[in-house]
């Protein structure tokens, strides 16, 4: 006894308004062939159509209730299309299921007509147009389309009516991007939601319909890393649309911007323009204090990158007189000695960030930054207006002072940095007092300690003695003098003797101060010279002795 064919329960997916080749599948039971296919079921919202394995025709399969028809012997091709409503809601990317039963014979049963069971062919019926954000070719991968930062560029979309009678698409924007504005190019006008480009697409549907997009003041997506590789977490810019025809509506689709980045010139900030510092003479009497400091910490210049890192800077800083140390807790995050620093001729690293006249190293901003978050100054010339100049190179350009972009692609692809080699510069001025030892010894020196400052620099004059007499002997001497008026001013009544005394003594100090000889307690005289930057002193001997008046 012939067993009958098993027919298959299958499923296809059609767009609609479209014929689609469909074919039924199943097996026989015996060693056979599958020779007849019958429909047992006509669909719903759609019309079946004899057809063979090269296509559909135009013979359109009717069935009386109850009754099967037999398709032409040796076929089990049919066509289908959807006659039904396009602007149903769509439910898991469909928006019509249909479907028709069938039933198979196999030679064996041929003879009585042993028909096998009925399968049920199920029909996801997709919307007949759609709209593409590259291509409607199925060969072809989306991918995002790409414009330069601050400059309007052209994206293109893409739609396609998959129906037997092709119509005209109008696009219509759903949602608009988070960082950018569209514009219809043929009329300027800016695009909102609902907005439909005046523009429309014609079968057969290659070129695509343009619209301008501008992304918002300093926004890029592309690179996405930081120099050094850390994710800046970007992602593309995207907004959706759809196509529209008199009797369909696709389902929106989103178009994904990348947006590349341009090279913007650093803003280099200093909030003051001037410092004052002490003088440094590498003595202990020039530890730092807050009245007489000899170290400057300045601790408020930066760069301001808007372009997030993506590369690196070139930084030079120089002062006139004075030594600079960047931070030194984070002096490792910049670069003095990679291949980098050394590879133009034009320019090359110099230093190491500490006690450095000049210096140039590379980083990247935001790591520069950490380096000038406390620039220490110091200077061992006193009394100048010393200035330091700080210089950032950004771009493209060895000549110019920055890296080639070649070599910066290399590492991190890819910025556009057309516009060459920026560079920002600042500068401000320290007033670099006398040396801290000195001042403090100043700062107790006022009224008769003045006065004998006078006499003493009009002696010098008068004399041309190259000698300056240190503060501290200015003092002293001073309070010999004041001693000297309360003596003339005592009683009158006073011994002859001690009058040749007190005048004895007047005489012997007389000749102390103008040989420049210390009494025994005397400290150390100024010569007013400096070598390397360090005051010489020298002591004024105790063996000096004093010349009696004879």
């Amino acid at each position: 006894k012939n067993d009958p064919a098993v027919a298959y329960n299958s499923n296809e997916t059609v767009y609609a308004a479209r014929k689609t080749l469909l074919r039924l599948t199943g097996t026989p039971v015996e060693a056979d062939t599958i020779v007849r296919g019958y429909i047992s079921r006509l669909p719903t919202a759609g019309t079946l159509y004899y057809a063979n394995e090269t296509g559909a025709g135009d013979g359109v399969i009717t069935l009386a209730a109850g009754s099967m028809v037999e398709l032409p012997h040796g076929s089990l091709y049919i066509a289908y299309k959807y006659t039904g409503a396009q602007d149903l809601p769509e439910k898991d990317g469909f928006i019509y299921e249909d479907s028709f039963g069938f039933r198979l014979l196999d030679a064996s049963g041929e003879p009585g007509l042993s028909i096998g069971a009925e399968a049920n062919f199920t029909i996801h019926v997709s919307v007949g147009i759609t709209a593409c954000a590259t291509s409607c070719d199925s060969t072809k991968v989306a991918s995002a389309q790409q414009v330069t930062e601050d400059v309007s560029g052209t994206v293109t979309l893409y739609g396609k009516d998959y129906s037997d009678s092709p119509s005209q698409l109008t696009f219509v924007i759903t949602s608009l991007p988070s960082h950018g504005t569209l514009t219809d190019p043929a009329t300027s006008a800016t695009l909102r939601v609902g907005d439909s480009l005046s523009t429309t697409l014609a079968s057969p549907y290659s070129g695509g319909v343009a619209v301008s997009y501008l992304s918002d003041a300093d926004y890029f997506n592309y690179p996405s890393t930081m120099y050094n590789g850390t994710d800046l977490g970007l992602s593309e810019d995207l907004f959706k649309f759809k196509v529209q025809t008199a009797n369909a509506t696709s389902k929106a689709t989103s178009l994904s911007v990348r947006v590349k980045n341009v090279n913007d010139v650093p803003i280099l900030n200093n909030a003051s323009d001037s410092y004052f510092v002490y003088a440094w003479g590498y003595s202990d009497d020039d530890t730092d204090n807050p009245k007489y400091t000899t170290t400057l910490d300045i601790t408020n210049v930066h760069i301001d990158d808007v372009d997030r890192n993506v590369d690196v800077v070139v930084v030079y800083i120089e002062a006139g007189k004075g030594l600079l140390t960047l931070n030194p807790n984070h002096l490792s995050a910049v670069d003095f000695t990679s291949s980098a620093c050394f590879s133009y001729s034009a320019w090359q690293c110099k230093g190491d960030g500490d006690a450095e006249r000049k210096m140039r190293f590379i980083g990247q901003p935001k790591d520069v930054n950490l380096a000038l978050s406390r620039l220490e100054y110091r200077c061992t010339t006193p009394s100048i207006t010393d200035t330091v100049t700080i210089t950032v190179y950004d771009g493209d350009g060895k000549s110019g002072g920055c890296m080639e972009s070649d070599d910066l692609d290399d590492v991190n692809c890819c910025s556009d940095r057309s516009d060459g080699c920026l560079t920002a510069s600042t500068s401000f001025t320290v007033e670099v007092g006398e040396y801290a030892n000195v001042a403090k010894e100043n700062a107790g020196c006022s009224g008769w300690c003045l006065k004998v400052e006078v006499a003493i620099a009009i002696v010098v004059s008068v004399f041309g003695i190259a000698l300056m007499s240190c503060v501290g002997c200015y003092a002293r001497v001073a309070r010999k003098l004041r001693r000297r008026e309360d003596e003339l001013a005592t009683d009158s009544s006073d011994s002859s003797s001690d009058e040749d005394s007190d005048s004895s003594s007047d005489e012997e100090e007389e000749v102390d101060v103008e040989a420049g000889v210390s009494n025994p307690d005397a400290d150390i005289i100024d010569t007013g010279m400096t070598v390397d930057g360090v005051v010489p002193t020298k002591s004024m001997g105790k063996g000096g002795k004093k010349q009696k008046k004879k």
